[in-house]
């Protein structure tokens, strides 16, 4: 009799909440019961006896619509979600999953779970993305509001101010980095009228410029120099 971990998580699952209670003891059921392939059998009268839940088939594939995939004109459930949980990217160097491969190919499924896949990684792909960018937006904020302070300027908190910022950190320059060449500026254009309209973001920041900045000595006192 297989062994199997069971995905703690599941309860926060979106899907699983919306099931109706029945059809939620028929999917863990389903799980359970299904082939190391992620394929099950469909015999929704013997889930009713094991489960004790009155149970309709037509209810069940109307609820369980999106994550299962019919074959052998019915009789068989594949369970897609299943096989990620337990296997991910099926590797055909490894036995156990050559195995698995063997039998989604019997039924013409592994093409199919392939794409889906490559779906689901370009899906994590683009929330990884998404929390980098999250992160850089958050420290060229701080960078902003430390920028203010060190300047006694009061830059609003809007994109055409943190933007460039944003596109420095995008660059891979560090914090501290960036913090050294707002400290250099401030000292080397204070003073001076026409410097100290270079102290802003975009000035700053400026692409062409920064990696210079990032570079110079740390300023030895005030006094104009070119930007």
């Amino acid at each position: 009799m297989p062994k199997r971990f069971t995905d703690s998580e599941k309860w926060k699952s979106k899907f699983i909440r919306s099931l109706d209670t029945p059809y939620k003891l028929l999917w863990l059921y389903i799980c359970d019961d299904c082939d190391y392939a992620g394929i099950w059998r469909v015999e929704i009268d013997i889930a009713a006896i094991r489960t004790g839940e009155e149970l309709d088939p037509d209810r069940a594939k109307e609820q369980l619509k999106k994550h299962i995939i019919e074959i052998d004109g019915g009789e068989k459930w594949f369970i897609p979600s299943f096989l990620i949980f337990q296997y991910g990217e099926l590797n055909p160097d490894n036995r156990v999953h050559r195995s698995v491969i063997d039998r989604l190919k019997k039924y013409k499924l592994f093409e199919k779970y392939k794409g889906l896949i490559r779906s689901l990684q370009g899906a994590k792909e683009k929330d990884k993305d998404k929390e980098k960018e999250e992160e850089i937006l958050k420290r060229a904020k701080l960078l902003l509001e430390y920028l203010n302070k060190k300047a006694n300027k009061n830059f609003q908190m809007i994109a055409s101010n943190y933007d460039h910022i944003r596109a420095r950190l995008r660059d891979n320059y560090t914090d501290e980095e960036c913090r050294r060449v707002i400290d250099n500026k401030i000292s080397q254009w204070t003073g001076d009228e026409k410097s100290e309209a270079w102290i802003c973001p975009a000035t700053i920041f400026r692409k062409n410029k920064f990696d210079g900045y990032v570079n110079e000595k740390p300023a030895g006192g005030g006094g104009a120099t070119s930007y």
